[in-house]
């Protein structure tokens, strides 16, 4: 019998050696999001520059339009990179001379220095003329005065005209990609994910910029990140609808344990190779971030997970049965983990951590003990008087906003609240069915890819141009897969299942898809991930789910032709429900 005790332990001492080598690492000085560009390098580089930092990587770019100057999804071409000394700030930046400047397509090197303050200083030679250069910070603001000149904000009208072309131009790359995946034996919502991330800087940004500039104006990116915000609280709300609650009550112990290891070890070395990425490519807090890394790397993907078992046929095997199981459990607990860590990463301090997990705790408390018997009278309501269907589900919706919004005051982010009402909702095979019949169609096939589309554009695999950025992504997707994989599978086999099913079981654990982004998005803005680690964590997310489906099809699925069933060492169905 494998003792709770020895696991827990085992990984709180490794997130404890964590924060405790973490405490005094610094990072290099930040440069300011935009400055001003004075000294004679305007011949160069433009009157202003945006800056975009990832670690000790920074970059220079084209400032985006009037009031989006300094915002990420809205900078223009890159005009030059430097990794910067932590200590001291000193870099060497290479690059290309902004079009229209006096030095338009020449190449630069400047020697400068990162100050604390965000200003920038040094000397810059362009066309072999030596040019000093002085970058103070300006405070991005709408208006004439800043960004591409010739820009004008757009009008009312044209905002809702452009934005109806954007969501449609979203929703076809969508369906096009998403079925081609689907072709594949893919998850059609990989497809999805990776049609939003075409669209971004990483693909059509890249070779047709104009193209993304007119879809994805400033205005109707503001419009789009408010609509995948309530495709985020439907998706999560569908997702706590969909979970089990027996599931988790009744587990065998072989789930149970599964599904904790399948936390405790990826958060554990996640928070390990923590220590490796915080000075390279890390961002705010040390704490902050080795929490957050070991949250992305424990998450399982449920909705991911169960369509990978519907289009290999396991889900009526008891494999798919125990897939199922353990990550309802993994779900539930690794979603706490994470308004745990936002609070940490949002808090001031112990006292503001205290009283906003104290808050949490309550919340989560008030909605299941409360709110939950509450709501119980609505299932003979729902199935009794066909009239009252709709003010029901009205009712609903309204209470999945309100329990949003308590959780986003509360400072632990939206969709902790969706999640937490979804599994307060009385679990009536019909009323369940029914609502999400309603609600599924508009967030999977309308919000979801939108969302998607808002992640490409902050999206920039073109950040990734060194040997070093490769090595730390194959790092995090080893790290990743070792301890989702790896953790699951060996639990799995230390409770006597033989190491072809338990193989299998550590695969399925390990995708992570939409479920990943979801919590990228989180991190990516609150500052705790910088915007080349946040590039490196998307291609985590996909190389883990896109693994799935072919190692399954080619060594699991042949061996349950002779082993159809997957049983306990005493015969009997393990992660019974």
């Amino acid at each position: 019998m494998v003792s709770y005790a020895t696991i827990i332990g085992v990984g709180l001492l490794a997130i404890a050696t964590s924060l405790h080598f973490g405490r005094n690492i610094e990072l290099p000085p930040l440069a300011a999001p935009l400055v001003a560009v004075a000294g004679g390098a305007e011949t160069c580089l433009g009157d202003r520059v945006a800056t975009l930092q990832s670690g000790q990587f920074v970059d220079f770019y084209v400032p985006g339009p009037p009031g989006a100057e300094a915002i990420e999804d809205q900078l223009g071409a890159r005009l030059g990179r430097a990794r910067i000394d932590r200590q001291t700030g000193l870099g060497v930046f290479r690059g290309m001379c902004r079009g229209g400047t006096a030095l338009a397509g020449q190449g630069y090197q400047a020697e400068l220095v990162v100050a604390r303050s965000g200003g920038v200083a040094g000397t810059l030679v362009a066309d072999g003329q030596p040019l000093r250069l002085a970058m103070a910070s300006v405070d991005p603001a709408p208006g004439p005065s800043g960004g591409e000149p010739g820009i004008e904000p757009l009008t009312p009208s044209e905002v809702v005209a452009r934005s109806l072309l954007a969501v449609a131009m979203v929703l076809l790359a969508a369906r096009a990609v998403g079925f081609l995946l689907a072709s594949l034996h893919q998850p059609r919502v990989i497809g999805e994910i990776a049609a939003g991330i075409m669209l971004g800087p990483s693909l059509l940004g890249a070779f047709f910029p104009e193209v993304t500039a007119y879809l994805f104006p400033s205005e109707v990116i503001g419009v789009l990140r408010v609509m995948a915000q309530f495709g985020l609280i439907f998706f999560m709300f569908l997702i706590g609808l969909d979970l089990e609650i027996k599931h988790v009550r009744q587990a065998g112990h072989l789930a149970v344990l599964v599904s904790h290891v399948s936390i405790i070890a990826p958060f554990a070395m996640g928070s390990l190779l923590a220590l490796a990425l915080y000075p390279v490519l890390g961002s705010g807090t040390y704490p902050g971030f080795a929490l957050f890394m070991g949250t992305a790397m424990a998450i399982t993907a449920f909705p991911v997970l169960a369509r990978i078992l519907t289009d290999t046929g396991l889900s009526r095997t008891r494999l798919g049965a125990l897939a199922i199981t353990c990550a309802a459990i993994d779900d539930f607990t690794a979603w706490c983990l994470l308004a745990v860590v936002v609070s940490i990463a949002q808090s001031t301090g112990a006292v503001d951590v205290l009283v906003t997990t104290a808050l949490a705790v309550g919340f989560v408390a008030l909605m299941l003990l409360v709110v939950r018997p509450l709501l119980l009278p609505l299932e003979p309501m729902y199935l009794h008087r066909p009239e009252r269907r709709r003010p029901i589900l009205a009712a609903l919706i309204c209470g999945l906003l309100l329990a949003a919004w308590a959780t986003e005051m509360i400072g632990i982010h939206a969709i902790f609240g969706a999640f937490i009402f979804g599994v307060s909702v009385p679990r009536a095979v019909v009323m369940r069915e029914a609502i999400t019949q309603r609600l599924e169609d508009l967030t999977v096939l309308f919000l979801l890819p939108i969302f998607f589309a808002v992640v490409g554009l902050s999206t920039r695999f073109g950040m990734l141009d060194q040997w070093l950025h490769w090595l730390i992504a194959a790092a995090v997707v080893a790290v990743a897969v070792a301890g989702k994989w790896g953790g699951s599978a060996v639990a799995a086999r230390v409770m006597g299942v033989d190491w072809c099913n338990a193989s299998a079981l550590g695969v399925l654990m390990n995708t992570r898809g939409l479920t990943e982004l979801v919590i990228l998005t989180i991190g990516r803005s609150l500052g705790v991930i910088s915007p080349a680690l946040f590039a490196v964590m998307v291609i985590m997310a996909l190389v883990t789910t896109l693994m799935a489906t072919p190692i399954l099809s080619r060594t699991y699925l042949p061996h349950l032709a002779a082993q159809p069933e997957l049983a306990s060492p005493r015969g009997e169905p393990v992660g019974t429900a």
